[in-house]
């Protein structure tokens, strides 16, 4: 994960599983791009996310992407 990406101010760690997207179950990362890809850049998702067998709930800016993974 990119420093300073909006995944890293969200607190998203290496290894969380990302489970829903403002209430739509994410199943693999097919369905986060199509979901994702129905967001406006700069607008706020709301996600769950697994993380050492515990859910998170964390909000995440959509921004646009980046030129490298």
């Amino acid at each position: 994960m990119k420093e300073s990406s909006t995944a890293d101010t969200a607190e998203i760690k290496p290894n969380d599983i990302i489970l829903e997207m403002d209430g739509d179950k994410i199943t693999g990362y097919e369905a986060f791009e199509l979901t994702l890809n129905k967001r406006a850049v700069h607008s706020y998702v709301h996600l769950i996310i697994l993380r050492k067998n515990k859910r998170i709930s964390v909000n995440c800016m959509v921004d646009n992407y980046p030129e490298t993974y």
